[in-house]
């Protein structure tokens, strides 16, 4: 079970790399209309075992969520798990960016479900995230989240 979604950014693969990294010590910048911001709670974001909390709005409501920064792989993905709430639902995400040319890269970003131990109980429970409207809200944030970063990075380099 997974949610998928891409977007092409305008920067060669060396800007968004910079641009992830500098979250490490600012991680204020990753703030917009429905995200207000990254808070690091142990650890710095880009090391594994770091734990950082977001506070995000689906609908009209904002919730605060935890994460732990799970692996990162330089220069290709940022892979993080949701602790809070929902842990036992074992809901990962992760940032992946391709380079095709030069000039542009793909950057992608996936929440998926990830049975861990085969119950069968958690993946009907992760399923009502993943195979009803709330899908859409989830989809949707996503989606700013790939606007905001595609935007932030190509303002950089202008």
């Amino acid at each position: 079970m997974k949610i998928l979604r891409a977007i092409k950014i305008n920067a060669d693969k060396y800007s968004v790399v910079k641009w992830f990294k500098s979250l490490s010590s600012s991680p204020e910048l990753y703030r917009f209309d429905s995200h207000q911001g990254i808070y690091p709670q142990k650890g710095k974001i880009d090391q594994p075992g770091a734990i950082f909390e977001t506070r995000e709005k689906f609908l009209f409501l904002f919730i605060k969520l935890k994460f732990q920064t799970i692996r990162i792989v330089e220069d290709k993905e940022f892979i993080f798990r949701l602790i809070r709430p929902f842990s036992f639902l074992d809901i990962y995400g992760n940032f992946e960016y391709e380079d095709y040319s030069p000039n542009y890269i793909t950057l992608k970003l996936k929440t998926f479900h990830k049975n861990n131990d085969g119950n069968v109980f958690k993946s009907l429970l992760a399923s009502l995230l993943f195979y009803t409207p709330i899908r859409i809200l989830i989809s949707g944030q996503l989606t700013k989240e790939l606007t905001f970063i595609k935007n932030s990075i190509e303002k950089n380099l202008s």
